[in-house]
């Protein structure tokens, strides 16, 4: 299964439009955040194994996390593995670490335990 198969949905108006309202947004990343538009999976793991794919598109992202919009929600504390489309990206380990609902679907953060630049 591609990237391009699970398709989150489409926007209009910029990636701005999924964030939450600025009142309830904290910043939590440390490292600076670089705004990207792009599509990955998110696969989910079980205890021995991948239990599902998720299409989501990336948002932003920094050596310690990225952010993302999804049309499902995420368990928060479940370990994934981030799966890039763009260029040369390789996948980065991560844990889900906030699942926001907004208008159209989840604004979902993960903290990724690898320090890869972005």
């Amino acid at each position: 299964m591609s990237v391009a198969e699970l398709k989150p949905p489409s926007r209009s108006g910029g990636s701005q439009q999924h964030r939450p309202p600025a009142q309830r947004f904290f910043e939590r990343r440390r490292s600076e955040r670089v705004p990207v538009c792009e599509r990955a999976l998110v696969a989910l793991r079980s205890e021995d194994a991948f239990a599902r794919l998720v299409g989501v598109e990336l948002l932003d992202v920094s050596i310690e996390g990225m952010g993302m919009f999804s049309s499902e929600a995420l368990p928060v504390g479940e370990s994934c593995t981030i799966l890039r489309e763009e260029g040369n990206a390789q996948s980065r380990e991560a844990v889900v670490a906030r699942c926001t609902p907004c208008e159209d679907g989840y604004i979902i953060g993960v903290t990724t335990s690898d320090l890869l630049a972005a």
